[in-house]
């Protein structure tokens, strides 16, 4: 049987109107990252689709163009690739709990201001060289820097210090969840700035044409599925065929974006991510100046079918459903059910018999209508959002769109000239909030996040449990849904794979391959 032929592709990435690239936490007003590599290409026909064979390599796509550096590379595709390169400080799991890596433990004695991080002593870079703690205190700072792509999650660190074989990381304020942010990529101490910092990885780069992966030789390659891996360079209108023809065997990208019949056949594994789609509303805006009304747009919001739209997991709250503390309990008590009482009950009523809701200003009964920005760039945005125009129409709610172009969009956000917007923004994996209230003007929904954030324990799913409460009470923030990623592959090619939206091969030792 011929052997099995993965090749990874990145999705458009969208935050606003693109989302940030993997590595890179941002908020919906920063300029929107990498935009490459669609999976679908419109206008392939069945002949067209055929003509990439399978050429019987282990294949990986690849972007020659770019580079292969963890902490400055352009390209989703290169980013994947690049864990096949490093070891990380952590592993995250799917379900976003850190584990040891090369950190091996980590430990705070004094509430998350400070941490102790002790390293594996038995780790060789692939020219031999032994990993210390400097190289890992090196990697770390490089990872800080503003070009780096890890560098939002790690501005909360204030001094990075070897303590013997280990490290000490001092924090400007208390962060209990801190190693969740630690999946940074560890390299030999002066190399970041290179093309292909050397690492401890399971593979190296062939010296001899650059275009394949071997193994470490400082490793040990016998868990290793694979004993070459190939390189090559795909274009975008490529990938389906390669798909379909049996050279793409694995596959990274959204569950929606596939037409079933190009992967018939193929396991699909879904993946939580820490992007976060979600509406905000601006009470400076007439119509939404009164929490109940805002909870009313929040009531008719129908999140099973807006998160089927954007391809994710509904979320009353702003809490990932893949963690243990996402409770909507206490939130479903701001949430009306029967939305006609609820009218009633807040005089706003269809006064005059033309289907639209109306609320009083000054004893005069007005429309109940605000306008909704979407960028005009993000093809999934625009589709929820007709989809939400309808239903809050079909209860008497009037939202009109307005579309901007992706600088517009970003402008009208940043300098708060918006009714209502929808946008999306990565998290970090301990799903820290505060940049997503950033600019709300409320004091409390922000002492409520930042609970959140420094709490552990028990007492995290007690601050979840309270935020969600009072962001569903004021609703200035609507959570729609948290997206999800997809793996397909043939149907008994990878066994045992474990994989996370962020790194497909997190336990690759322990594959079980087909064929």
């Amino acid at each position: 049987m011929k052997r099995l032929i993965p090749l990874f592709c990145a999705l458009l990435l969208l935050s606003a109107c693109s989302f940030p690239l993997p590595e890179r936490e941002s908020s919906p007003t920063e300029a929107p990252q990498d935009t490459e590599y669609p999976l679908q290409e419109p206008g392939l026909t069945n002949t067209e689709l055929a003509r990439i064979p399978d050429d019987g390599h282990f294949t990986l796509r690849y972007v020659p163009e770019d580079s292969l550096n963890p902490f400055s590379c352009a390209s989703e595709v290169n980013r994947l690739l690049s864990s096949l390169f490093y070891e990380r400080l952590v592993d995250i799991t799917p379900d976003f709990q850190a584990k040891p890596a090369l950190c091996t433990a980590w430990s705070s004695q004094d509430g998350g201001m400070t941490f102790t991080l002790e390293l594996r002593q038995d780790v060789c870079f692939s020219d031999g060289t032994p990993m210390s703690a400097w190289d890992a205190a090196y990697s770390l700072n490089r990872a800080r820097e503003e070009t780096s792509g890890y560098a939002g999650r790690l501005r909360c660190i204030r001094d990075v210090s070897v303590t013997g074989s280990g490290l000490t990381v001092s924090l400007t304020s208390p962060l209990p969840s801190f190693p969740l942010r630690l999946d940074i990529p560890v390299v030999k101490e002066g190399t970041a700035y290179r093309d292909l910092p050397l690492g401890s990885g399971p593979y190296v780069l062939s010296e001899e044409d650059g275009q394949a992966l071997l193994p470490n030789p400082f490793r040990d390659k016998s868990s290793l599925p694979y004993e070459r891996i190939e390189l090559r360079s795909f274009a975008a209108e490529e990938v389906l065929a390669a798909l379909t023809a049996g050279s793409l065997d694995l596959l990274v990208g959204d569950p929606g974006a596939l037409n079933p019949s190009v992967v018939e056949g193929a396991v699909r594994r879904s993946l939580p991510t820490s992007i976060l789609y979600y509406i905000a509303l601006n009470p400076r805006c007439e119509a939404l100046a009164a929490p109940e009304r805002r909870r009313l747009v929040n009531a008719c919001l129908d999140r099973g079918s807006l998160s089927s739209i954007l391809g994710g997991e509904a979320a009353l709250i702003p809490v990932n459903p893949a963690l243990p503390e996402y409770d909507v309990t206490e939130a479903r008590a701001w949430i009306p059910r029967d939305i006609a009482s609820y009218c009633i009950d807040i005089l706003t009523e269809d006064y005059d018999g033309d289907g639209t809701l109306e609320y009083f200003r000054e004893g005069t009964p007005v429309p109940l209508s605000f306008q909704l920005l979407v960028c005009s760039e993000n093809e999934a945005a625009m589709a929820a959002a007709r989809s939400m125009a309808d239903d809050l129409r079909a209860q008497g709610i009037s939202m009109e769109l307005r579309l901007l172009s992706e600088s517009e969009f970003l402008r009208a956000v940043r300098n708060g000239e918006y009714e209502a917007y929808i946008a999306s923004m990565r998290l970090t994996a301990d799903h820290d909030l505060s940049s997503l209230y950033q600019g709300i003007g409320d004091d409390l929904l922000r002492l409520f996040a930042e609970e959140y954030r420094s709490s552990e324990g028990e007492g995290r799913f007690q601050a979840a449990s309270s935020l969600g409460a009072y962001s569903a009470e004021c609703s200035l923030v609507l959570p729609l849904c948290f997206l999800k990623r997809a793996i397909w592959f043939p149907q008994g090619a990878i066994e045992n794979m474990e994989p996370s939206w962020t790194d497909p091969f997190r336990n690759l030792a322990e594959w079980n391959v087909g064929g």
